[in-house]
């Protein structure tokens, strides 16, 4: 049932199959102990086991042994008595099926961590490959993006034990753990050398994963640059910075700490930050925002740090933006000029005060703001 409310169609049906398997090894009679370990008879596998001459080499027609049958079914007491019981009798723990799995994959699939935990300690190999191209690792991150919020924890600690035992570095549930789990679990998978600029299958960085998501909290952000995080790699796309996911969250904090890591957008990426800005905060609400409102702290932030957008004006062309601008401050009336500001470009008029140009993204038109700060051009401004 965990798998249909899930959507696990994958895991649904090698759940099916794996059902299909204990039911078809049962009815066609095949050796007691494997009967009696897939169904998590205790009493029957120590009774079969205390028989001097019970092989440990017992499996079924497709290969599996009692090791692996004990490991199929859902997380039981019982299965970590047997499995010691077994692993005393000499049962091979790297023993393969007929689709190359060995135990370790089945715990692993049902996100087992006693049993992952077991297996290691007698010596599983952590980094086989099974038919389908999966190891245990890509399994337990596979696991944690499906099942989401419902049982992250569980499938966290094992790609820690499974990483900690030496497995190859060939996925990532990093994203993951910082959209559903905490700081520490962060702080362990990195502790345990997962790869912190690794994208999972859905294109994310852990760092754009952190800036994208407003309730991450900016210590996140900070630990992921502080092992070496590119701080200018969001996700699969070029134009997914973790710098521009702060800005769309008005993330102040985090914001500081990516700029103080060498963060950095080009002019036409801060033109369309600023383009949103302007267009999402003044335009909507022209009365109660203005360029010194907190709606419009990033962009502040981000011109303070030297970032200027790219400005098309034409001459003699007004504007509403510019009137509503000028109506609000109680401005002069501001002509509209025609340049590229690559640079902070700060002009002063006659009384002193300090004005920046940057655009509305309209086409062709320019609007120009009276900041009143004349700290902008530094980078200890706010």
């Amino acid at each position: 049932m965990e798998f249909i409310t899930m959507d696990n169609f994958q895991f649904m049906e090698q759940y099916i199959g794996d059902v299909r398997e204990h039911k078809k090894s049962i009815d066609i009679g095949e050796c007691p102990l494997c009967i009696s370990c897939a169904m998590l008879n205790t009493d029957d596998v120590q009774e079969i086991l205390q028989d001097e001459n019970a092989e440990n080499n017992q499996s079924t027609l497709d290969g599996k042994t009692p090791l692996h049958l004990v490991c199929i079914p859902k997380e039981n007491s019982k299965s970590f008595t047997i499995i010691k019981l077994l692993l005393e009798k000499g049962f091979d723990v790297n023993a393969r099926d007929d689709k190359d799995r060995t135990p370790i994959y089945f715990a692993c699939m049902n996100l087992n961590t006693q049993l992952v935990k077991i297996l290691i300690a007698a010596g599983s190999l952590v980094n086989t490959t099974i038919s389908s191209g999966l190891t245990p690792l890509k399994l337990v991150c596979k696991a944690a993006e499906n099942t989401l919020n419902l049982n992250i924890v569980p499938a966290l600690n094992i790609a820690n034990l499974l990483l900690r035992a030496g497995a190859q570095k060939d996925d990532t549930c990093l994203p993951v753990a910082i959209q559903y789990g905490q700081y520490s679990h962060v702080k362990e998978l990195l502790d345990s050398g997962m790869d912190v600029n690794m994208l999972d299958e859905s294109g994310r960085s852990p760092l754009g994963t952190a800036c994208s998501i407003h309730t991450v909290s900016a210590d996140v952000v900070k630990l992921l640059l502080s092992y070496g995080a590119n701080v200018n790699i969001g996700g699969a796309w070029t134009k997914q910075k973790p710098l521009i996911f702060a800005y769309a969250h008005n993330s102040f904090s985090k914001i500081k700490i990516l700029l103080s890591y060498g963060a950095y957008i080009t002019s036409e990426e801060m033109t369309a930050l600023v383009s949103m800005s302007v267009s999402k905060s003044i335009l909507e609400n022209p009365e109660i925002v203005t360029f010194h409102s907190k709606e419009l702290l990033s962009c502040r932030i981000l011109l303070a740090a030297g970032f200027t957008p790219i400005v098309h004006g034409v001459l003699g062309i007004s504007h509403d933006l510019t009137t509503k601008i000028n109506q609000q401050q109680n401005l002069p009336p501001l002509l509209l000029l025609n340049f590229l500001a690559d640079s902070n470009q700060l002009t002063q008029d006659c009384n002193g005060n300090s004005y920046i140009f940057f655009m509305y993204k309209c086409a062709v038109v320019t609007s120009m703001l009276h900041l009143g700060l004349n700290c902008l051009s530094t980078h200890n401004a706010l």
